[in-house]
């Protein structure tokens, strides 16, 4: 959890200086962050991207399945409702003392949504799970519907949309993480 902490994924104003919009010529390459920002270094999408893989791992349909079944087994294993629980309590909505960090702390919050969303839609979560994650979802939109935040007001839409139309919901994709370069590349070798 420590991982979607916005203090975490915000990369320093400091290092932001010193990613200047790029000059014409250079292109990104499989190695530059991907950018929802055009040109310049897209701060958010990288942190967008961080969360994605921490949530893609954690909100997994195959293992929140094997939580429920563990937590079914001896009620003393961390279950699904127990993850979910901890997750929106220690990093759902945090206020933030500054707009980077809020607005870090929004980008994550759309991603923990989105995932929770695809643990109710995914072909692969048992009944049990999906009925998790929509009491889930149940529960944010009644905390954050009589809120006057636009971000708590479009994550509510979200969900209504979601709940509409469950069958259109597709994963929002977040700026693919660069490969880096290969192991072994000949690229690579130091002379």
């Amino acid at each position: 959890l420590k991982t979607l902490d916005s203090k975490h994924l915000t990369i320093p104003e400091r290092l932001l200086e010193q990613f200047p919009p790029r000059a014409f010529g250079y292109w990104r390459g499989r190695e530059s962050f991907k950018s929802n920002t055009g040109v310049s270094f897209d701060a958010l999408g990288a942190a967008a991207t961080a969360s994605d893989m921490t949530l893609g791992l954690l909100l997994n349909p195959d293992r929140a399945n094997r939580l429920i079944q563990q937590k079914a087994i001896d009620d003393k294993n961390l279950g699904l409702q127990d993850v979910l629980d901890e997750l929106l309590d220690k990093r759902f909505d945090q206020t933030r003392n500054n707009s980077y960090l809020e607005e870090v702390q929004n980008t994550v919050n759309y991603n923990i949504v989105m995932h929770i969303m695809n643990l109710s839609a995914s072909k692969a979560s048992t009944p049990q799970t999906k009925a998790i994650a929509n009491s889930t979802l149940e529960g944010i939109k009644s905390k954050l519907s009589s809120s006057p935040d636009v971000n708590h007001r479009e994550l509510v839409r979200r969900i209504n949309e979601y709940q509409e139309k469950p069958e259109d919901f597709k994963v929002m994709p977040s700026p693919k993480i660069p490969d880096g370069s290969p192991i072994g590349s000949f690229q690579c070798v130091v002379k």
